[in-house]
C-alpha cells in the first residue's frame, strides 16, 4: 500500500540538559512526544511506535505528512519551555510503497525515511521528490533542493528537498513553484 511515513528524532542541547536537570530534560521530552503525537492525529495520521526520543507515524496522503511535520516544527520552535533545552527536530518523510502490520512498517519507505531522519540537521525537514509531487501548489510552501540519497542496494537516486518551515529561513535559493 501507498503511504507517508514521517520519522521524528527530538535533539537537545547536552549542556543545557545538564544545567536543568536530567528529570526535566525527560518530562520535557515526553511532553514534545505527547505534542507532536497530537498533532499527528489532527492531520489524518497515525504513529506507529514512540521511543526514548523519537516518533515514527505514517499518513494516508503525503500532504497530510508535510502539514503534520511542518506544525511539529513550528510547534517546538515556538514554545519557550523546549528552549530551555535547545530542543529541535530533525525530520524525514517519505511517500510510497510500504507494509503496515499492527505495530510496524516495513518496505522502501520506511528505510528512505530513516536515512532521511539520519541526514537532517537539527531544524531541518527533508523530504523526497515523491513526496514534493504531492505539495498542492496553492499551499505556499517554499522548497530548497537538498541533494540526493543514493540507495546502493537498489542502485536508485532519490531526489531531495527541505521544506522550509520558518518563514525566517527564506532566502533566494528557494523553489517555492517547483
Amino acid at each position: 500500500m501507498e503511504l507517508a511515513v514521517v520519522f521524528v528524532e527530538i535533539s537537545t542541547h547536552p549542556e543545557r540538559c545538564e544545567k536543568a536537570g536530567r528529570i526535566v530534560t525527560q518530562n520535557l521530552i515526553l511532553d514534545a512526544l505527547t505534542l507532536l503525537a497530537q498533532t499527528v492525529k489532527e492531520h489524518g495520521g497515525k504513529t506507529v511506535k514512540t521511543t526514548e526520543d523519537q516518533l515514527l507515524c505514517i499518513f494516508p496522503n503525503a500532504w497530510k505528512s508535510v502539514q503534520s511535520a511542518c506544525q511539529m516544527q513550528l510547534a517546538i520552535f515556538q514554545d519557550p519551555k523546549y528552549a530551555r533545552v535547545d530542543m529541535a527536530l530533525k525530520i524525514g518523510s517519505h511517500f510510497g510503497e510500504g507494509t503496515l502490520s499492527k505495530d510496524s512498517i516495513s518496505g522502501e519507505v520506511l528505510g528512505v525515511a530513516r536515512k532521511l531522519r539520519e541526514s537532517a540537521r537539527t531544524g531541518q525537514l527533508l523530504i523526497t521528490q515523491e513526496i514534493r509531487k504531492h505539495i498542492p501548489f496553492v499551499f505556499g510552501l517554499s522548497l530548497r533542493k537538498a541533494g540526493q540519497l543514493i540507495l546502493p542496494d537498489k542502485l536508485k537516486q532519490i531526489v531531495l528537498f527541505e521544506a522550509l518551515w520558518n518563514a525566517s529561513e527564506s532566502d533566494n535559493t528557494i523553489l517555492s513553484a517547483i
